[in-house]
């Protein structure tokens, strides 16, 4: 009998801390998170506040807890590719969620170029040093506020760290990714990479097997089918059943 509540014990643990598929990222809807994804290019925590509660009219009682400017750990890291954002934001349910920016400067673009050219020869196009040092930041705020991330979120260059980031480190994280027009996703069951039909960017640098495909407005130009308000209004009115989830 001891032996079999040992065993619970393990079974249950495993579950808080492995790396099986969490389905709470259903308790917001997929509009949310690209609300989430937007919200962390803003420069201020208060600005990301803004921003969640102009466009959620904050139904979901989704509060920004902190906000981080990760710009490397070396002069030279800050100097050539600047800082990637992120925000850490507490919804009605208690569930914690991370959104990391994507590309906002010349020198955050400089970062998508060394991604790709570094996919081709690594497993991973985001360095070891980078992944490491964003899976510190969002441990760190774990511990700080008390609970599990439930999901990493992020559009393009913020996609791709999102991913790569919580794949490489996953055996500390239950989370799930979800990603819009991700630079470079890793593909597994525990993450849910978004694209717009006819968007060339991921088309050209991912394979669009791991995308589901959503319907922008036929009145945009291609080249501004990969910004965020393309999946905002894709998303609006669509729950995780309307995209076979």
């Amino acid at each position: 009998m001891k032996c079999l509540s040992i065993f619970l014990l393990l079974v249950s643990a495993s579950g808080l801390f492995g790396t099986s598929h969490n389905m709470d990222y259903k308790n917001n809807t997929p509009f949310d998170y690209a609300v989430l994804a937007k919200a962390a290019y803003r420069s201020s925590q208060a600005g990301a506040q803004r921003c969640i509660s102009e466009l959620i009219k904050n139904r979901s009682g989704m509060t920004v807890l902190d906000y981080e400017e990760y710009d490397g750990s070396n002069f030279l890291d800050k100097f050539v590719y600047g800082a990637i954002r992120l925000i850490i934001v507490r919804d009605k349910d208690r569930r914690l969620h991370v959104a990391i920016d994507g590309t906002s400067s010349i020198r955050n673009a400089k970062r998508d170029v060394a991604i790709l050219v570094r996919s081709l020869f690594s497993k991973y196009g985001v360095p070891p040093r980078a992944r490491n040092d964003l899976h510190d930041i969002i441990k760190g705020w774990e511990y700080r506020f008390k609970g599990k991330v439930t999901t990493v979120c992020g559009h393009s260059l913020g996609g791709a760290f999102a991913s790569q980031v919580v794949n490489s480190h996953n055996k500390h994280y239950c989370a799930t990714v979800i990603t819009f027009n991700a630079l470079k996703p890793v593909d597994r069951e525990n993450q849910i990479h978004f694209a717009i039909k006819d968007e060339h960017l991921s088309k050209l640098f991912s394979s669009h097997k791991k995308y589901i495909p959503l319907e922008a407005r036929a009145h945009w130009r291609s080249t501004g089918k990969h910004k965020l308000k393309c999946f905002l209004s894709a998303l609006k009115r669509k729950n995780w059943s309307d995209l076979g989830l």
